[in-house]
């Protein structure tokens, strides 16, 4: 099997994985009623078991340790992103992790974004990378994974190009999706601190009272 073919399969596994959690994403979704003040905590299943991975955007020696679920063409995590930089410019301390959820079907190259963005990491650009697809959000298709590794500072184009269709990034991609299904994510952005698990829109407010909550 070559390259090419592996990749595909392995691309067509991850999709396989995304859908079967897209069904429940999109049934919790109908079910749930809008919560105007936003989302309510919820014990997040198996916390303690929870095993640190992703990549560290906001790496602290303060604060608690906040895991956060996004998908890059999720409008609501660009908004979340902005959120988190806001408290940090403030002097707000915590460590935030990011890991991969990308739903399919709602948002069909959330997929290819996230191994892009991996590709990325293998070059140590990921949080340059992770700021520049939010900023394009809704721009960024396929054929600009190259254009934006270019314009955040990846100079080894070739090597990011071949990642594209390899199984290591994809694997994470996968590992991401399955450890979130394990702490009971659903949806997009999913935050998990002190044993609290937060889906949907964080405002600052609500966000500084999350990660000021005591440990269940």
């Amino acid at each position: 099997m070559n390259r090419r073919e592996f990749g595909s399969n392995a691309a067509t596994a991850v999709i396989a994985l995304c859908a079967v959690i897209l069904t429940f994403v999109v049934v919790r979704h109908e079910l749930a009623p809008e919560q105007a003040a936003g989302p309510k905590p919820e014990e997040a299943a198996n916390w303690r078991s929870y095993q640190p991975g992703g990549h560290a955007l906001y790496p602290s020696m303060d604060g608690p340790t906040v895991v956060l679920f996004s998908d890059f063409d999720c409008p609501f995590c660009r908004q979340f992103a902005e959120v988190a930089e806001q408290l940090r410019s403030d002097g707000v301390g915590f460590n935030l992790w990011f890991r991969h959820f990308p739903i399919v079907g709602k948002h069909p190259t959330a997929i290819q974004a996230a191994v892009a963005a991996e590709c990325a990491a293998d070059q140590g650009r990921f949080r340059p990378f992770h700021d520049m697809m939010f900023a394009e959000q809704g721009e960024a298709r396929r054929n600009e994974w190259a254009r934006l590794a270019s314009a955040t500072g990846i100079t080894d184009t070739a090597r990011f190009r071949e990642c594209l269709s390899a199984e290591p990034p994809m694997r994470r991609v996968q590992a991401d999706l399955a450890e979130g299904v394990r702490l009971g994510v659903w949806g997009t952005p999913t935050i998990v601190v002190n044993g609290w698990r937060y889906s949907g829109v964080v405002t600052k407010d609500q966000f500084v009272r999350a990660i000021a909550r005591p440990s269940r």
